[in-house]
């Protein structure tokens, strides 16, 4: 059974810099939320989907920083889990 993902039909992309009624956006936390809602929103969906952002940020929520440690860190999740799926798909080989 492939287990690899349907191919990539097409691509979305934002231009926020263009839009005139956006000057960027920022995540906050709610009043009676804490730093435990970012890690959930940080963990996995399913098997393949991992979201990323300065909203799944506990060190560092609605900064720059923190969205790009967070797109690391996704992509390290990424990685990993295509390692440990190739690693079973050969040991059923």
């Amino acid at each position: 059974m492939d287990s690899s993902p349907p191919p990539c039909t097409g691509v979305l992309g934002t231009q926020w810099g263009n839009d005139p009624n956006f000057r960027g956006a920022y995540s906050s936390i709610a009043v009676d939320a804490n730093p435990h809602h970012r890690e959930v929103l940080a963990g996995h969906i399913g098997t393949r989907l991992v979201f990323a952002g300065e909203a799944t940020s506990i060190d560092g929520p609605a900064t720059l920083h923190g969205a790009y440690q967070s797109g690391e860190r996704a992509a390290a999740q990424v990685l990993s889990d295509a390692e440990k799926s190739s690693t079973t798909e050969r040991s059923y080989c």
